[in-house]
């Protein structure tokens, strides 16, 4: 039950930050909202590691694979998913990248010698075709403009969700090296600033950057619910099986649908009544069987 209350809250969190990234475009670009957010994200568990005398844990080999899960997931990923949104927009990037708890098991399993059951792969079906049922609803277009696309970019947020759910698994061996939340994700998440950074000079999107009160506001308020997120998916993932709390967590959509009803004043349909009842059953399914 306690990694099931983890990965609920990592999961809250994320759907939280995803929606104070949104309220934050309505001021400033996404790759802005998405940069200033992991600054203040890494920020927060940079002073936490000093504070707590966490710094030496960053000289250990377990270090590195903490590095390798940000790099994969919150730092390539992260990329990939605004490339993917840019590209094909947002109803048909957050199916594919609902993914990930799939990628992640399987990697588990064959990699990780990891248990599974045929209830933990009929509970992710679920929860995967709850978030496809969420993602179709109508929603604001966040800037990205209906055209066509190329079927081949349908790989770039499969590609996203295979480096999220690699990521979750690498997180998984860095803290049986580490047993460290604090630390490894201070580590996962510098690694990811400095890819996204990385995304924003290479696209020359640094030039478009504008670091007023307005535009930071919100993408900053999203990096400390990132933190957060961040904080229980590593205390969840310490305590739990990467399919659990991978499936859990990939609960976040529907957070962020409810979380959009307050923060957006967006309508809630009974499409998304449905979805919303698809995943609960499906996470019922995985933690009773």
């Amino acid at each position: 039950m306690a990694v099931l209350l983890l990965s609920l809250a990592s999961a809250f969190f994320v759907g939280l930050n995803n929606v104070l990234i949104r309220k934050g475009l309505e001021r400033t670009s996404q790759s802005q909202a998405n940069l200033v957010s992991l600054i203040v994200s890494t920020a927060i568990f940079l002073i936490v590691s000093v504070v707590f005398g966490r710094v030496g844990s960053f000289l250990t080999l377990a270090a590195l694979v903490f590095l390798l899960s940000g790099l994969l997931g919150p730092g390539l990923g992260r990329a990939l998913n605004i490339t993917s949104i840019n590209r094909i927009g947002v109803s048909r990037t957050i199916p594919l990248i609902g993914m990930a708890p799939f990628f992640a098991t399987i990697f588990a399993i064959v990699f990780m010698d990891e248990q599974y059951s045929f209830y933990i792969f009929f509970g992710m079906a679920l929860i995967i075709f709850g978030v496809f049922v969420l993602s179709r609803r109508p929603s604001i277009s966040l800037g990205v403009k209906k055209q066509l696309f190329e079927k081949k970019d349908l790989l770039i947020p499969l590609a996203a969700a295979l480096l999220g759910g690699v990521s979750m698994a690498t997180t998984k061996i860095a803290l049986g090296g580490l047993d460290d939340p604090i630390a490894g994700a201070t580590l996962a998440l510098s690694a990811a600033l400095g890819v996204v950074f990385g995304y924003v000079v290479g696209t020359k999107q640094i030039r478009k950057l504008n670091f007023t009160r307005k535009e930071i506001m919100f993408p900053a308020l999203s990096g400390c619910a990132m933190a957060a997120g961040f904080f229980f998916n590593f205390r969840a993932l310490q305590e739990g099986s990467v399919a659990l709390v991978a499936s859990v967590f990939s609960t976040f959509p529907l957070f962020g649908v409810f979380l959009s009803h307050f923060f957006l004043r967006e309508q809630i349909t009974s499409r998304i009544w449905l979805g919303a009842a698809v995943i609960v059953l499906g996470i019922i399914v995985i933690q009773l069987f």
